[in-house]
């Protein structure tokens, strides 16, 4: 029996795990766009003093583009968790 001829849109729709990749992708690229602002307020308002918030931006920007989506996920981590420690640190300067 001959199969019917595909849609248009049907041919172009991405394949389930390409789609979840590509949301993947997305969602960490929005986290690291969060985390990026959240590491630029904390200098901007520390100054150079923010060496762990330096760290994080450090790691956001310069590792970034060496690592895959796993690295970049890792990086992620523990971007948040130098930002934690700036925000601790922070608190208890004042």
């Amino acid at each position: 029996m001959p199969r019917a001829k595909a849609s248009a849109r049907q041919r172009l729709a991405r394949p389930p795990a390409l789609a979840r990749a590509s949301d993947r992708a997305d969602d960490i690229s929005a986290q690291r766009d969060a985390l990026v602002a959240e590491v630029k307020r904390l200098q901007d308002a520390l100054g150079t003093s923010a060496r762990f918030a330096t760290k994080a931006r450090d790691l956001l920007t310069r590792a970034w583009s060496k690592a895959d989506w796993d690295g970049r996920q890792d990086l992620l981590k523990a971007a948040q968790w130098l930002v934690q420690l700036e925000t601790i640190a922070t608190l208890t300067r004042r």
